[in-house]
């Protein structure tokens, strides 16, 4: 889910407004336009992809013919997914300053042109939905998952980028998170039924305050899976915390569920990488760290934003996100073992921190686990007061992935633009990484 623009504004509003700040879309860009790149296994921009390794888009006007209405006015681009070589954009689409207009989906083919057998060249809109994940089924359908009027909401479309009548209503699903208000869907994940699991946070109902973690599961028709902690819908209170924020959410190999983001204890300001892990069924795992639910302590770090999760084959949780080092925020990634302890084998004591020397400030939005337990983000770089999409790979070890543009480290310019790397996806036939970015 997608946080904050202007990184470099982003990291004094965490400090000056607190949750308020968390949750805002974390690319508002004043435009219709965003940038799709795409790189080697090596690091390199793909010159097979749209010349160059990266296209920019603009929804405003589709086809070029100065008729703005057929598109987005404004774009949060949040999520980006790979599937059978096509690749699924998906964010907020607002006319002007109207950012609850709808959602959309572009669909982009692996060589970085639209996709014209997708909706609309490669465009499709749904109203009604605020996007912000995007996942693509077997039957390679784009799901979105966000908020409709403070609830959650999941939105599909089909193959050919209409909205999916078999799903939900007219390819929309709303829920009421019972004990919580303002609840969004921050990240899904699909299972190998075409089932949907999502994680998200809210306010309690009860008190209006305190920010409560929530997981369900949807059927293949967009109905709750009642198999699924009985009603399809489960929420989860840190004990010491007055704050849980969902961002990310994984299924594990063996079929576990697992949420990642961040914990705020109570009684103060500072925050904690933290991960929850499910049965198939629905309930907390007492195997990982004795309750299901871990907020790590890290070695040197005050403060950790959590804003990205993902679980590799033997079953470790790998948490990324930001901290300060020495009066500056970096990219901050750490790992747990199989049972939730801080796997101090991972970087320096179970962490590694990764600066990009002439920038000034980094947070990582977005991972990607890869099957050989290599590990790719992305996010920003402040460089020279220029906000860039920054990534990196690292080894299943946790130090940067020398074989990734010789130091693991990239950094990505749009010229005349500030930009950021929101969502970040990986196409295991090609090899090839794909970096989404807000523009402004």
């Amino acid at each position: 889910m997608n946080e904050a623009f202007s990184f470099s504004k982003s990291i004094a509003a965490l400090a000056v407004t607190g949750f308020a700040a968390l949750i805002a879309p974390r690319t508002a860009a004043a435009s219709p336009q965003f940038v799709v790149t795409s790189t080697t296994s090596a690091g390199l921009p793909d010159g097979n992809f749209a010349g160059g390794g990266q296209v920019k888009i603009d929804l405003d006007d589709l086809d070029g013919d100065a008729n703005p209405s057929e598109g987005c006015g404004l774009v949060v681009v949040q999520d980006v997914a790979v599937r059978s070589d096509k690749i699924v954009v998906a964010g907020i689409c607002g006319a002007y300053l109207d950012w609850q207009g709808g959602s959309f989906a572009l669909r982009l083919t692996n060589k970085g042109a639209r996709d014209n057998t997708f909706g609309d060249k490669g465009f499709a809109r749904i109203r009604g939905i605020t996007a912000h994940s995007v996942e693509i089924d077997s039957a390679s359908r784009p799901v979105l998952g966000g908020e409709a009027g403070g609830h959650f909401a999941i939105a599909r479309f089909t193959n050919a980028g209409l909205p999916d009548n078999s799903f939900g209503t007219a390819g929309v699903t709303k829920t009421n998170v019972a004990g919580m208000t303002g609840e969004q869907i921050a990240a899904i994940a699909i299972q190998s039924n075409n089932r949907i699991v999502v994680a998200g946070d809210g306010l309690s109902s009860s008190t209006g305050v305190g920010v409560v973690l929530a997981v369900g599961r949807y059927t293949d028709g967009g109905v709750l899976d009642n198999s699924f902690a009985g009603n399809g819908l489960t929420a989860t209170n840190f004990s010491s915390s007055s704050e849980e924020i969902a961002r990310s959410i994984a299924v594990a190999v063996d079929g576990k569920i697992v949420v990642g983001g961040r914990c705020r204890p109570d009684n103060t300001a500072i925050y904690q990488f933290a991960a929850a892990r499910y049965s198939e069924t629905g309930v907390l795992d007492p195997s990982f760290d004795g309750d299901g639910k871990v907020m790590l302590v890290i070695p040197g770090v005050v403060s950790a934003y959590g804003y990205a999760m993902g679980v590799d084959l033997s079953r470790r949780v790998v948490l990324a996100g930001f901290a300060n080092f020495s009066g500056r925020p970096e990219f901050l990634i750490a790992r747990t073992k199989e049972n939730g302890a801080l796997d101090t084998s991972y970087g320096t004591g179970g962490s590694t921190h990764t600066n990009f020397g002439s920038s000034t400030s980094e947070a990582i939005y977005d991972l990607k686990v890869l099957t050989n337990d290599k590990v790719l983000v992305t996010g920003v770089a402040a460089v020279n007061g220029h906000d860039q999409i920054a990534g990196a790979r690292y080894l299943s070890t946790g130090l940067e992935d020398l074989a990734f543009q010789t130091d693991g480290k990239i950094l990505i310019n749009v010229s005349g633009y500030d930009e950021e790397g929101t969502a970040i996806a990986y196409d295991t036939a090609s090899q090839k990484t794909i970096i989404v970015g807000g523009i402004n």
